[in-house]
């Protein structure tokens, strides 16, 4: 378990590895199986970690719904209902859409309701949150997600917004407009 070093001079010693440090960092994953109404994501280290990524995959229950979700400061007892505004760039076929929303009491992390076919692949992507552990700014995030939106037609859409509140942001939960979170997986990774 250790290697042989020299110091230049000809002078040999064992010496143990050093220990890697690793920039990215699997901290939680959840894992739905059956109709289940959120998934909360809640193993945010502040002190460790600036900011975080998080992996999507998701199938609804009910079809043509929206995935959802908000921050908490209180590492998941409660969610913030206001103040989060993004910029969202709308992919559909040969079509781009530019939509800028203020001030709604959720992040819409999708920006397309769902198809909730699994074969069809619901929706997957990734959303990244910034600043989580600073309380001086907002929380800000963006998220890149695709999806089908009926049972023929890719849409993609990126954003990016903020949580117009400085807080310690230390939980995400995900959730449906409407119905259950029918398959689904998040993994949460923390980011130096």
């Amino acid at each position: 378990g250790q290697y042989i070093k020299t110091d230049g001079s000809a002078n040999l010693a064992f010496a143990t590895l050093p220990t890697a440090s690793q920039d990215m960092v699997l901290l939680q994953t959840v894992t739905i199986t059956s109709n289940t109404s959120t998934a909360s994501l809640t193993a945010f280290s502040n002190s460790s970690y600036n900011s975080y990524h998080i992996t999507i995959d998701v199938v609804p229950q009910t079809d043509s719904e929206s995935l959802f979700a908000k921050f908490s400061t209180d590492g998941g007892s409660s969610y913030s209902g206001a103040s989060y505004s993004h910029h969202r760039v709308l992919g559909e076929s040969t079509t781009l859409y530019g939509q800028q929303g203020v001030s709604q009491s959720y992040i819409n992390v999708c920006g397309f309701p769902i198809h909730n076919v699994a074969a069809k692949g619901g929706a997957s992507g990734t959303m990244n949150i910034f600043n989580a552990g600073n309380t001086a700014i907002g929380t800000s995030y963006d998220a890149s997600m695709g999806t089908y939106r009926n049972s023929s037609t890719l849409y993609s859409a990126h954003q990016h917004g903020q949580h117009e509140i400085a807080q310690d942001t230390d939980a995400v939960q995900f959730y449906m407009s409407s119905g259950n979170l029918t398959l689904a997986t998040f993994k949460l990774y923390g980011l130096k």
